[in-house]
């Protein structure tokens, strides 16, 4: 088609011109441009001899066709250069030998071998010997050309080394050293991106469809990966045409990848479009097969063409949509699909066109804008997420004080109430033990007035019990909570001239014992009444004359309080329903042991504490 050669042809020489003026150095004076040669062309069994202006584009001269081309170029020098000189071949191939003055300088490939090794993908360099260099010399380059391969020769360059060699490393980096940095990128994103997807599956709160953007992008980075694979293997892994098939279908796959991960960043339902782009991939496949096996290489240009165009409008319009409905995901999206359909569709016209040898792919490194902008992307989010988690920690954190501080007034305010309730209930109980124990008495005191039977001293011993119980009951408020030692100084001190006054002698036999922790006010004021119960009654009924009380340690960290006397004793039998139910009843409370031995002159009240004590137990002997 003339028009698309023409536009193509103006594209790629604005395109160039640009690149020539904006990136490379200025042709030093003793460098030569060597582009015209007289071609031996060789194609199956026909020989054509023509003077040519390079480059030469062999698919653009012999479509479809497998053969050899020998190009011989002729140029005159000064004078023999004393520095060393070099060849520089922008893009020749696909094998291919250099010659000058007759003598071979380089050979890359056998040129007998058809579909073989593939040179004509990167720029090659030829360190031309001083020796050899005449001042008429001649320059034959010998290639052999496999059909839909891209061989051709381009303009050659021949000057001192040091003045070739920036054109040469540039050329070189493009076409050799930026393909395998874009291989590892694409690698390491779509390795990123998998892990990433991999670890966001795995939560249980988990969306497929939110995390599929991952997915594909890790495929849409592997993909073009493989595909750029084809730039630096000089020998294919599979044999010609089925690797270049290979390859070809890989791009379509990395279109189709492409175009899903571009909808599921910007969440654009493609449900409309998506049997289109199926149809678009089948006929990408189909034509990359029939055109590469069966040699129909425009089938493949074709669908390229359609495929351009197609996704070049779609471009402008999804760049258009992104503008209407903008966010920074949407609008970074955009950028990268229009700047890659835009160097596709450059791409097919350079191919399509014929008119320049081997332009640089430029969407071979527009393709990795994809993968920027999920790394991008995946800042973005990871930003906005930790925004988002910092809000609400912030927030949680307020509430978390907040609450702390209902919590604290409200602790507050039940610590007052429980301190109230301790109040209430210590009063409560001092009452009760002055009721039971004073209120009593003194009603005894009352009714033997009242009946007039009871004798003065009588009486006068039912008060003088009285008052015992209310001092005893004062004392026991001030002692440490689990200090029987102290409790018994405090019934000796005030028992002991009642004992002296009716005649007893008293026993002391108490140790110093730690502290039994586990004994609260209310334990304390059981103990003392045993004790004071036991005194009393034999001050009252026993006759005695000497009376001993016992307090000793015992194994396993309890006490043993044994209360004795040498009075008449009893008869157990008798009291066991009537008498002693107040200490039985006392024992039990404490989980305590309880022995009773009663014989006359002779009664033991042996009461055992401990806090070890499962089995509660009382035991009368006589």
């Amino acid at each position: 088609m003339p028009w698309i050669k023409s536009l193509n042809g103006i594209f790629w020489r604005c395109a160039l011109a640009a690149i020539w003026v904006l990136a490379s150095p200025q042709t030093q004076a003793q460098i030569s441009v060597l582009n015209k040669a007289q071609a031996t062309v060789q194609v199956e069994q026909q020989i054509k001899i023509q003077e040519v202006t390079l480059p030469y584009l062999w698919d653009a001269e012999n479509p479809g066709k497998t053969g050899h081309a020998s190009f011989v170029m002729s140029w005159s020098l000064d004078q023999i250069p004393t520095e060393p000189w070099a060849l520089y071949l922008p893009r020749v191939g696909n094998t291919f030998e250099v010659w000058l003055n007759g003598n071979l300088l380089l050979r890359r490939g056998q040129l007998n071998i058809e579909n073989a090794d593939d040179f004509a993908k990167t720029a090659h360099w030829v360190t031309l010997p001083v020796a050899g260099l005449l001042l008429n010399n001649r320059l034959e380059i010998r290639i052999h050309a496999d059909s839909l391969r891209r061989a051709g020769l381009s303009p050659l360059e021949i000057g001192p080394q040091s003045e070739l060699l920036p054109f040469y490393e540039k050329s070189h980096l493009l076409q050799t050293g930026w393909p395998l940095i874009v291989i590892a990128f694409s690698v390491s994103v779509s390795v990123l991106a998998f892990v990433l997807w991999r670890s966001r599956m795995s939560s249980p709160h988990a969306l497929a469809e939110d995390e599929e953007i991952y997915l594909m992008a890790a495929w849409t980075e592997l993909l073009w990966a493989l595909r750029m694979l084809d730039t630096v293997f000089t020998e294919p892994p599979l044999p010609w045409p089925w690797w270049g098939g290979v390859t070809n279908m890989v791009y379509v796959l990395w279109i189709y990848s492409a175009f899903q991960f571009v909808h599921r960043v910007t969440e654009m339902d493609i449900k409309k479009i998506r049997p289109l782009l199926t149809l678009m991939m089948g006929l990408g496949f189909l034509s990359t097969t029939v055109g590469f096996v069966l040699g129909k290489p425009w089938l493949w240009t074709t669908w390229l063409g359609m495929a351009s165009i197609g996704l070049l409008i779609y471009g402008l319009w999804f760049f258009y949509y992104s503008l209407r409905q903008p966010s920074f995901e949407r609008i970074l999206i955009a950028v990268a699909v229009a700047i890659n359909v835009v160097a596709g569709f450059a791409e097919w016209l350079g191919r399509v066109g014929q008119t320049v040898y081997a332009p640089t792919p430029w969407l071979r490194y527009t393709a990795v804008l994809f993968g920027w902008a999920l790394a991008i992307i995946v800042v973005y989010r990871f930003r906005q997420t930790s925004e988002i988690n910092q809000g609400l920690t912030l927030s949680l954190t307020q509430r978390v004080t907040e609450k702390e501080v209902e919590l604290a007034a409200i602790y507050l305010q039940k610590e007052q109430l429980a301190r109230q309730h301790e109040r209430t209930t210590e009063r409560t109980r001092i009452l009760r033990d002055m009721h039971d124990g004073v209120g009593a008495n003194i009603s005894t005191a009352i009714r033997q007035l009242e009946f007039g039977l009871a004798t003065r001293k009588e009486v006068l011993i039912t008060l003088r019990e009285s008052m015992d119980q209310l001092k005893l009951s004062i004392d026991a408020m001030n002692l440490p909570l689990g200090d029987i030692t102290s409790l018994l100084a405090n019934l000796r001190y005030r028992l002991e001239p009642r004992l002296k006054a009716a005649g007893i002698e008293l026993s002391w036999g108490v140790e110093q014992l730690p502290l039994m922790t586990w004994l609260d006010a209310l334990a304390m004021r059981h103990v003392q009444f045993m004790v004071y119960e036991a005194i009393s009654n034999a001050l009252q009924h026993a006759g005695a004359t000497v009376m001993r009380i016992e307090l000793k340690p015992t194994q396993e960290g309890g006490a043993q309080l044994r209360v004795m006397d040498n009075g008449c004793g009893f008869d157990l039998s008798q009291v066991k329903q009537q008498g002693l139910s107040s200490l039985r009843e006392r024992a039990k409370s404490l989980n305590a042991l309880l022995h009773v031995i009663s014989e006359p002159g002779q009664t033991v009240i042996q009461l055992t504490l401990s806090d070890n004590f499962t089995l509660k137990s009382v035991s009368l002997s006589s």
